[in-house]
């Protein structure tokens, strides 16, 4: 019924402020640091505590087929096309609880069948640490297995930029904007884009580091559906300052002695394909 979903919604809301409270206070951040923001997981889907969606059956509509919306800067996000490759549910299974992530081809069609190349090829299926987290908290690094042969082996096969759809921050034109739950590519100029991922916590923005390229590696080709994966992204810890180097994770990967040194720091364990057949026909608009 509308008041039982209603009720639904605002006991998620008062939990995602629970946790962000707990979270500032682990990282030693002061309450005011809260942000009041719309939230994603607000209409997200339900699956038992620790799991990944099953199917993308059990998306919601607004999972399914995003739409203008604050979710998304009251922006359509790129839409499919009866050419569209499909769009695929992951999941990923971490130290801290189940991701699933909804790829989208649309959005980034370069971008996103990299990252499912990836997946498929059992990049994830070794410890893979949120190894940098930024300095405001409001994103993470990943990317840097611990089989260390398959990271070098990815790490410098660069692809071509996606075009960008992010909206500029109208206080800093060189920054682009992105919003919680968004996954996208870490990079460092245009065609940068190899194996480093960026999970945003909160909406946040980044700024060009080579100027006037409007960020070409932040396109957004997926995001986390399903409530409990916010549950599991909103417990991942933050307050180290410097987590393990690159040049570590590259020569030992996330090793006995990285996991001893930063007990706290949450990891992938492996992600793997759970759908990419929406019998609704999503990729058709």
């Amino acid at each position: 019924s509308e008041g039982k979903e209603k009720g639904t919604k605002e006991g998620h809301a008062k939990h995602h402020k629970d946790l962000l409270r707990r979270q500032h206070q682990m990282n030693n951040q002061p309450e005011e640091a809260l942000e009041v923001q719309e939230m994603p997981e607000a209409d997200a889907a339900q699956t038992g505590e620790g799991q990944c969606l099953p199917s993308l059956q059990h998306l919601t509509e607004a999972e399914r087929r995003p739409a203008k919306s604050p979710r998304h800067f009251n922006l359509q996000p790129p839409p499919p096309t009866q050419d569209s490759p499909p769009l695929t549910l992951v999941c990923c299974h971490t130290s801290n609880g189940a991701l699933s992530l909804a790829v989208h081809p649309s959005w980034a069609p370069i971008g996103a069948k990299h990252f499912l190349d990836l997946v498929r090829d059992d990049y994830f299926k070794t410890d893979t640490p949120f190894f940098r987290t930024s300095t405001d908290k409001k994103s993470v690094t990943f990317g840097l297995t611990s089989d260390v042969e398959k990271s070098a082996q990815y790490l410098y096969k660069t692809i071509p930029d996606d075009p960008q759809w992010l909206p500029q921050n109208q206080t800093d034109p060189h920054q682009r904007l992105t919003r919680r739950g968004y996954v996208s590519f870490a990079g460092n100029g245009p065609n940068t884009r190899a194996a480093i991922f960026v999970l945003a916590l909160q909406n946040t923005a980044f700024a060009d580091t080579v100027p006037h390229t409007q960020v070409p590696w932040l396109v957004p080709f997926a995001e986390l559906v399903g409530f409990e994966s916010y549950r599991t992204m909103d417990s991942f810890y933050t307050g180290y300052d410097h987590g393990p180097s690159p040049s570590l994770l590259l020569r030992h990967g996330f090793n006995n002695y990285a996991k001893k040194k930063y007990p706290k720091m949450g990891f992938i364990k492996e992600c793997h394909v759970m759908d990419d057949k929406d019998t609704n026909d999503n990729n058709i608009t």
